[in-house]
């Protein structure tokens, strides 16, 4: 018997979905996931675009990717939300204390988050800029080629795998350990 208010297909439809194994099986993926996360922010559903938005009209000035992350991993009374949140925010704030307006409002592979985190990005995705921007994008160059790539990327696992398949580059091109 459905809810009260609820279309009686609807709810066939719901509980359908709900006892479906591939919808435990992505719950329980998505559990696991989340349970990995070791820091909290206090962003909400907001985005950070529209977070840094927020900030950026409030101060008058373009706001760091670092100053971002400092505002979404803090209580309302303006203490971080764990030990660890306030180690990187300290590095954060360390970092940008020794930076210019000019530079801090530039986002680059080595700003204050980077310097906090490492400079290396997940593939297909800028930390602190939200979904969307891509390190190649962002910053004009495959994060990834200058600290050796991820095996997370799955443009990089298969061109590897293509490579070694192949004996050969992609496109037809020679490998030059090839003509030795």
């Amino acid at each position: 018997m459905a809810p009260k208010g609820i279309d009686r297909d609807q709810w066939t439809s719901f509980i359908d979905y709900r006892l479906n194994s591939k919808t435990k099986d992505h719950a329980l993926k998505n559990k696991n996931n989340r349970a990995k996360q070791t820091i909290a922010h206090t962003g909400g559903s907001k985005s950070l675009a529209r977070k840094r938005d927020e900030m950026e009209k409030e101060c008058g000035q373009k706001v760091s990717r670092g100053e971002v992350w400092i505002a979404t991993h803090k209580h309302a009374n303006r203490t971080f939300v764990s030990d660890e949140a306030m180690e990187i925010g300290e590095k954060i704030q360390s970092y940008e204390s020794k930076l210019s307006r000019s530079q801090l409002k530039d986002v680059s592979s080595t700003d204050s988050l980077a310097f906090a985190f490492g400079s290396q990005e997940h593939c297909g995705r800028v930390r602190g800029l939200g979904l969307g921007p891509c390190p190649s994008k962002v910053f004009g160059f495959n994060a990834h080629s200058y600290s050796g790539a991820s095996s997370s990327c799955p443009s990089y696992t298969q061109l590897q795998n293509q490579v070694s398949d192949q004996g050969s580059v992609p496109n037809g091109e020679t490998n030059d350990s090839d003509q030795d």
